[in-house]
């Protein structure tokens, strides 16, 4: 499944940055990550307690943007995000029976073999199980810009794959012309060469 709903929103980046589940825990609650994050203030993240017994009322009306734990990797549910930025063309990942996005590529199996004909992630080559997607993960969209910069870039491959067989086209008439041009100036030198008839004189009258 792939979801489908323009424009990177100014978090975007400064969150992606954030290293969930790999930097340090709360200070406060040592057992919990700092997975809250307000995309207005675009400040450091906070654990879900600290979020719940004070961050809550100073972020009032707020985006807030939980992220949450699946395989390992730092992803966040479908529902959470989707109404705060075009999701489109990501790959749709189901975890605990919820919808999620992964926030960054999985670097392991971006090289494994795989048939030519698979569906693969456009920005990190990764294979996707929805050959409709194109993006494994959040960060992968977002390298490739909005949707309008991701088509023109696809249109600008497709230009640039063209060419080639233009370009032998080009020059098996190229070559044509240069050989006829060739034949010409040999017919014209061979018809140059050839001696003129001698000065007509008239039959003796005797």
């Amino acid at each position: 499944m792939c979801s489908s709903t323009g424009g990177m929103p100014a978090w975007l980046e400064p969150w992606l940055s954030i290293p969930f589940y790999k930097g340090e825990r709360c200070k406060k609650h040592v057992h919990q990550y700092n997975t809250i994050f307000c995309a207005v203030c675009m400040g450091s993240p906070v654990c879900e307690t600290c979020w719940r017994r004070q961050h809550s009322r100073l972020h009032h009306g707020h985006i807030s943007l939980q992220v949450c734990s699946a395989s390992r990797r730092a992803a966040i549910e479908i529902k959470k995000f989707k109404k705060h930025m075009d999701a489109s063309d990501i790959q749709v990942y189901k975890i605990n029976g919820k919808d999620i996005f992964y926030l960054k590529p999985c670097r392991e199996g971006v090289h494994e073999n795989h048939n030519t004909h698979d569906p693969k992630c456009q920005t990190c080559a990764k294979k996707l199980k929805d050959s409709n997607c194109l993006f494994c993960s959040i960060a992968c969209k977002s390298m490739m810009g909005n949707s309008s910069m991701m088509i023109n870039s696809t249109e600008i491959a497709a230009v640039e794959q063209q060419p080639q067989p233009m370009r032998k086209r080009k020059r098996k008439s190229t070559t044509a012309g240069t050989e006829e041009c060739s034949l010409l100036g040999r017919s014209t030198m061979n018809m140059r060469k050839r001696s003129r008839k001698g000065i007509p004189s008239r039959a003796p009258f005797w």
